[in-house]
């Protein structure tokens, strides 16, 4: 029998940030005049975080079958990264690579090692020229050709600080996510 992927796994992909505007969160409910902090955390409990949790689980669907309308605030586009599958070739390098590095550092990496482009993101964006990862002695790591630091630095001018960090490890975390159970999967 032949298996099926998703489009997403077999060729390019976009990722929307789980941060992204355009998202069509809930919204948690006011406090409301005289509510007691467990009064406000119970209705919490009972009337938004199964609202918030069944979104999580909408959003987690249209990352993977790449369909995000249901999802989206009308007439808000998001931003879309557009990334390719990290290679087999990277993926057996990864772990080495990555171990003496933080987790904004390996996700910063990750977006590096497969991020094509973006669509609404800041003007001007673009990728450019691949460059060869070096480790951090300024030898080849191994990885193969990456995007050039730049990109990274993109994050920092359209966000500042935490919520460009927080945007990085969460784009960081889709793109290794995908790696499955075993290298190159």
């Amino acid at each position: 029998m032949i298996k099926q992927h998703p489009p997403s796994v077999v060729g390019p992909f976009d990722l929307i940030s789980t941060y992204d505007p355009s998202l069509a969160w809930p919204e948690p409910p006011t406090r409301e005049t005289g509510e007691t902090d467990g009064d406000y955390k119970a209705r919490l409990e009972r009337d938004f975080n199964p609202k918030r949790d069944e979104f999580a689980r909408q959003l987690l669907t249209a990352r993977e079958t790449g369909n995000f309308g249901p999802v989206l605030k009308d007439g808000n586009p998001p931003t879309r990264f557009r990334v390719r599958q990290m290679p087999p070739s990277m993926w057996v390098q990864w772990d080495r690579v990555v171990a003496k590095l933080s987790p904004l550092e390996r996700a910063a990496l990750a977006i590096r090692c497969v991020l094509l482009g973006a669509e609404g993101w800041t003007p001007g964006f673009a990728v450019g020229r691949s460059v060869e990862h070096l480790d951090l002695d300024g030898h080849p790591s191994g990885l193969g050709q990456v995007a050039p630091f730049d990109v990274i630095a993109s994050f920092y001018v359209a966000a500042t600080g935490e919520d460009a960090d927080e945007l990085i490890k969460d784009l960081g975390a889709q793109i290794l996510n995908r790696r499955g159970s075993s290298s190159g999967n």
